[in-house]
């Protein structure tokens, strides 16, 4: 179980609503910090082998099948012993209902928020929670600049927060940088492009076919960014991602001509508050 991109962007709302300072927590090899719910033997590592020896394995190791439920309970035990709620239909969003600290788990990252008032009871809170999670340093805060792949920019004056995610798109940008040329919009530069668009799903192609695993590449590459900071491609992303059983050429052109769009407008993002 881990934190959902709808429950990140509403973790965000409450921090720009209410003001809150942040700090970005990461544990230090988070999954092998749990104990495994089973007997379980692993071969010994490289250079420490011996013939006929197995070890029983008792912290999780990452890889095996159960690690990330083991360290979301983990986790999740911590989070409760200390005083933090989370709702039913999101575990991985937690209130503190007597300080109203704030948390948001992404696999082995945490977003706290926490009102600058309170800051030395955050910090106890902090110095407790590192007694049961490895966080490393636990005596300083590191006000969160990025979360889950995005950037996160505040205007204290504006109580504002702003979500975007330049640095994907710039690597998108590398990536596929032979077939990108900036558009006006994700359906291309003209009324009559928007409207060739509009007929893909209502007719085939006539394209050559193109490879599967190339065109679910570039629609992957949409999707991350439509769920997360680009609301402004999802009807695009929508309709395109409805052809990835018979991809053709034309198809595939459209996935660039997205990216296209996104890397002449890759400043945009969403902003909480205000």
């Amino acid at each position: 179980s881990t934190l959902v991109w709808i429950s990140m962007r509403m973790l965000l709302s409450w921090i720009a609503d209410e003001d809150l300072e942040t700090d970005h927590v990461d544990a230090v090899k988070a999954f092998t910090q749990a104990t495994v719910d089973h007997d379980i033997y692993v071969e010994m590592p490289d250079g420490f082998s011996s013939d006929g020896y197995v070890l029983l394995l008792l912290k999780a190791l990452e890889g095996i099948k159960q690690g990330a439920y083991l360290w979301y309970q983990h986790n999740k035990a911590a989070l409760t012993r200390l005083g933090f709620v989370s709702w039913t239909n999101e575990p991985n969003l937690y209130r503190h209902p007597e300080t109203g600290f704030r948390a948001g788990v992404f696999a082995d990252d945490g977003l706290f928020g926490f009102a600058k008032s309170k800051q030395t009871e955050y910090l106890n809170f902090k110095r407790e929670y590192g007694k049961l999670i490895n966080i490393g340093s636990y005596d300083s805060i590191a006000p969160a600049v990025r979360f889950v792949g995005c950037e996160i920019t505040r205007n204290r004056d504006q109580r504002t927060l702003t979500i975007t995610q330049r640095r994907y798109i710039e690597q998108m940008e590398e990536e596929f940088k032979s077939r990108i040329s900036r558009q006006e919009t994700p359906y291309g530069n003209s009324k009559q492009q928007r409207e060739k668009f509009e007929e893909l799903v209502r007719k085939d192609s006539d394209q050559p076919k193109v490879d599967r695993g190339k065109f679910l590449q570039v629609c992957g590459k949409l999707i991350w960014p439509s769920s997360l900071t680009r609301p402004d491609i999802s009807h695009f992303v929508g309709t395109v991602t409805q052809l990835t059983m018979d991809p053709r050429e034309d198809h595939l052109e459209w996935g660039f001509i997205c990216m296209g769009y996104l890397s002449a407008t890759k400043n945009l993002g969403i902003t909480f508050g205000g």
